[in-house]
């Protein structure tokens, strides 16, 4: 997993999105910032991998007034931190590369998102809980993508499948009898006694 961890943390951007997402009332958006704040953390449970993710949101509202918009929060955005845990069933592509199905399973708040408008208190949460399950989809496929193009396990597999096939003596006293395994099926499971390996 740690091989698998440091893989992740190279090729996944920072910024994961950085997009204009229209309100509910079909007025006003929301422009929101996501950004990894730390790293991708692994670990394997029965057969699942199970994610964390770090990351700071900064938020702008554009408020539509009359028939002008109105950036609310432009030079000051609201922003708050977030974990994303995310789980993972693990299995196998016919062409025996790693294939994983990801989805976001909930969210910790580090820090909630608030501010003031006119003196009064808003807290933003619900509003951003939306947003983020909408982004939700696009982290997901880049955990995913990063395993299946980058994680290469055909070359190990072949060669396990290959010495499995060598035909082996029974023992050294019954010359001319050896024994052959033929294998005709591959499976992906959890090592918990290698430090969580596949």
């Amino acid at each position: 997993m740690k091989d698998l961890e440091k893989l992740t943390n190279e090729k996944v951007h920072t910024i994961l999105s950085d997009t204009k997402q229209p309100m509910g009332n079909g007025k006003d958006s929301i422009y929101m910032k996501v950004t990894r704040t730390g790293e991708f953390k692994f670990n394997l449970e029965n057969t699942q991998l199970k994610t964390k993710v770090p990351l700071r949101v900064d938020v702008v509202v554009v408020k539509k007034i009359g028939k002008g918009m109105v950036q609310l929060f432009k030079k000051n955005p609201i922003s708050f931190k977030i974990v994303v845990h995310l789980n993972s069933a693990i299995g196998l592509y016919h062409d025996v590369r790693l294939k994983t199905k990801t989805k976001l399973v909930y969210i910790t708040w580090v820090e909630e998102p608030s501010t003031k408008i006119i003196g009064i208190p808003i807290n933003l949460k619900k509003l951003a809980e939306k947003q983020l399950m909408e982004h939700a989809p696009n982290l997901v496929k880049m955990v995913d993508r990063v395993i299946k193009d980058h994680v290469h396990i055909k070359g190990s597999i072949e060669k396990i499948w290959n010495d499995l096939q060598k035909s082996k003596a029974i023992n050294k006293e019954m010359k001319g009898f050896y024994f052959k395994v033929q294998p005709h099926d591959l499976a992906v499971y959890v090592d918990k006694s290698k430090q969580d390996s596949l």
